[in-house]
């Protein structure tokens, strides 16, 4: 429609996901992957706020407490909450006493200490759902794994990400929360039940967010996919002369701290 208005080249973009590795080496390599293997099918929620953002003190607090009473599985990407260095120490008072060793003795929960594989975590079977900030990276990894989504939005276009994503229309993400305000443990507890309890609710999501990973599979890996149009799109923009482009590799996007590494536990 938009080349018969304006006349002129239109180069619908995206999505350019990274596929998730398969090799046997990448679950050797992380103990997440690992633990994943073990736990039954869609149960466990994959919680992450990106690479720069993070929540409060007194969220934090309440999120630990929320998954605690829903009683289900997790894997948590913890941060420093803000007003502290995200990339640096983490001090166990930021979570309830002894939610970590309960989790540990329940089998029921990780924590990665500021890393995780995220599309392989979205990718396997294990994993339910996807509490996250709503970037719009994110959002996509997810739903190219058909994985339904909490929404957490804490700034710029992740509000409207959320809303969207919420709406009758799409219906593949719940809102739990919205920016740095209050927080109670039951709306998560009752948020997390939703989307990995046995609901009505859970199985409408993911049935349209299985539906969302066939068109995205479609758009990315179909006869004019998102990889051959950004390739003509880069060597319509090249400068006479210049050869642009080989194969458009899309970006890891995985959460990291610099000099920090993956454990088991969230300190």
């Amino acid at each position: 429609m938009l080349r018969q208005w304006l006349n002129v080249p239109t180069y619908p973009v995206g999505p350019l996901l990274r596929v998730a590795a398969a090799s046997p080496e990448a679950k050797t390599t992380s103990p997440i992957l690992e633990w994943l293997d073990k736990q039954p099918p869609g149960s466990v929620l994959y919680i992450s706020f990106g690479s720069q953002y993070t929540i409060t003190g007194p969220q934090m607090m309440e999120l630990a407490r929320g998954l605690e009473q829903s009683g289900h599985r997790f894997v948590w990407v913890i941060r420093p909450p803000a007003g502290h260095d995200v990339n640096g120490e983490f001090s166990p008072e930021w979570l309830p006493e002894g939610f970590r060793e309960r989790a540990e003795a329940e089998g029921r929960g990780l924590a990665a200490r500021c890393w995780a594989p995220q599309v392989e975590i979205l990718a396997h079977a294990a994993t339910g759902a996807f509490l996250t900030h709503c970037g719009w990276n994110s959002v996509q990894e997810a739903l190219g794994h058909g994985v339904p989504l909490l929404g957490w939005p804490l700034s710029a276009e992740q509000f409207y990400n959320a809303k969207m994503l919420a709406e009758e229309e799409t219906g593949v993400c719940v809102e739990v929360a919205r920016g740095g305000g209050a927080m109670d443990a039951s709306k998560v507890a009752a948020a997390v039940e939703t989307l990995l309890g046995n609901t009505t609710e859970r199985a409408a999501m993911r049935r349209r967010a299985a539906e969302m990973k066939v068109a995205i599979d479609a758009a990315r890996d179909g006869d004019e996919s998102s990889g051959t149009v950004m390739r003509r799109f880069l060597d319509a923009v090249a400068p006479r002369g210049v050869v642009s482009c080989g194969a458009v590799e899309p970006q890891q996007h995985t959460t990291r701290c610099p000099s920090q590494s993956l454990f088991a536990g969230p300190y």
